[in-house]
C-alpha cells in the first residue's frame, strides 16, 4: 500500500453526455471505478483501490453523497439488487416550514361571483 492518489481525467476520456449521466447514476460510477483500477492493473501489475467523492443534488435537495466514499469500490462485486455502498437519501425533498396563521376567508363575505 503506496497511500499514492491518483485523480482520473474523465472529462478528457468522456463525452460532456456521459459525464453528465456517470455523477448521476451509482451504478456507472461502479462500472467506472471498476474500469479505472482494471487499466491500473494492466499498466503497473498491482492492485489498486477506487474510491469515488460523488456528490448529487436530486430533484432541488441539497447535495448529499451519492455512493460511500470509503468503500473500494474496485473490489466491490456488481449486483442486481441493493448495494450497501449506495448512500441513502437523507435529505428531504422540501423542508418542513411551518405554515403562516392566516385567517380562513368568511365565504358569506365573498359574496357572489357570477
Amino acid at each position: 500500500v503506496t497511500g499514492e492518489v491518483l485523480r482520473p481525467a474523465f472529462p478528457m476520456e468522456l463525452t460532456p453526455r456521459q459525464g453528465f449521466r456517470l455523477v448521476g447514476d451509482p451504478d456507472l460510477v461502479h462500472q467506472y471505478c471498476r474500469e479505472l483500477a482494471r487499466r491500473q492493473r494492466e499498466l503497473t501489475g498491482r492492485e489498486v483501490a477506487v474510491q469515488a467523492f460523488v456528490e448529487i443534488s436530486l430533484n432541488g435537495r441539497a447535495f448529499q453523497p451519492l455512493v460511500d466514499s470509503d468503500v473500494d469500490l474496485a473490489a466491490e462485486p456488481r449486483t442486481w439488487g441493493h448495494a450497501d455502498w449506495i448512500a441513502p437519501l437523507t435529505t428531504p425533498l422540501f423542508p418542513q416550514r411551518p405554515m403562516p396563521a392566516q385567517p380562513m376567508p368568511d365565504p358569506e363575505a365573498v359574496g357572489d361571483r357570477d
